[in-house]
């Protein structure tokens, strides 16, 4: 063998340090005591230990691929552009300012106009996924309660009613994205558009329910239902600790019963305002 017993007893975490004295000639070795070995002679010195001696077990031990972390440059600029204009809508509004989306999505402003012009694309993807936000409620709702809309309605209008992070809720945000692109003396834009078509697929949905569970004058009880929603959606915070929208799903459920839905909630202490 060429390498002697002090080698072979190296212990794995001074294995690497072995290594670099045989690689240098600074070890003791069978080749000569005390005596700096030849280039050739390291070079099989070095093989041997690391293919039959101690470094074998450290070869082992060494990964054969490092996993580098994941990275978000490992996405395309324009997939980072789409994630951070999401992200800056939902905390600034629609009005975020191009500049500050492309830097935050680690790119320029050429970059963003070559994929989204002036950004109304990006405004158009995320109100898309508010509304498959808002899709994805209805369809856990149905999956919850199936065949019971009266149900399905008064979970409903206490999901509305719930003010815990209400403000980042995707039914808020679409209120919130509505009124910023409202333009009272111009022609409804496309992208308003689009949140209006979704708000009455949200009014059939609501009649629809209203009419399976068999109560009066269905498409009227709807848009009550709807004055009452719409408005706890642009609270906004507005009126403190104690906003409206805290009575919405008792409101909601009093209207139900006035057409002919079953139960009638009990009263409740009206709290103190001061």
């Amino acid at each position: 063998m060429l390498y002697d017993n002090n080698m072979l007893g190296a212990a794995p975490d001074g294995a690497m340090a072995v290594f670099v004295q045989l690689a240098t000639g600074q070890e003791r070795t069978s080749l000569g005591v005390g005596r700096p070995a030849e280039k050739t002679d390291r070079h099989k010195l070095c093989y041997n230990w690391l293919i039959h001696g101690p470094g074998a077990n450290l070869m082992q031990q060494l990964p054969r691929k490092i996993q580098q972390p994941a990275s978000e440059f490992e996405k395309s600029a324009k997939e980072r552009l789409i994630e951070t204009a999401d992200r800056l809508f939902r905390l600034l509004g629609i009005r975020a300012a191009p500049s500050l989306i492309a830097h935050d999505a680690h790119t320029n402003t050429d970059t963003l106009a070559k994929y989204f012009g002036h950004g109304d694309p990006l405004v158009g993807h995320f109100i898309k996924t508010l509304i498959a936000e808002g899709e994805e409620f209805w369809g856990s709702l149905a999956a919850e309660y199936p065949n019971d809309p009266e149900t399905q309605l008064r979970q409903w209008l206490g999901f509305e009613g719930d003010q815990t992070g209400y403000m980042m809720e995707a039914r808020v945000l679409l209120a919130r994205t509505a009124a910023e692109l409202f333009e009272p003396r111009q022609q409804r834009p496309p992208l308003l558009r689009m949140i209006e078509d979704y708000w009455q697929v949200e009014r059939r949905r609501v009649v629809g329910l209203c009419r399976a569970a068999g109560l009066r004058d269905p498409i009227e009880l709807a848009d009550k239902l709807l004055l009452l929603v719409h408005g706890a959606r642009n609270e906004r915070g507005a009126y403190g600790r104690l906003p409206p929208s805290r009575v919405l799903q008792k409101a909601g459920t009093e209207l139900m019963v006035a057409h002919g839905a079953s139960g009638r909630p009990a009263a409740e202490h009206a709290p103190d305002l001061d």
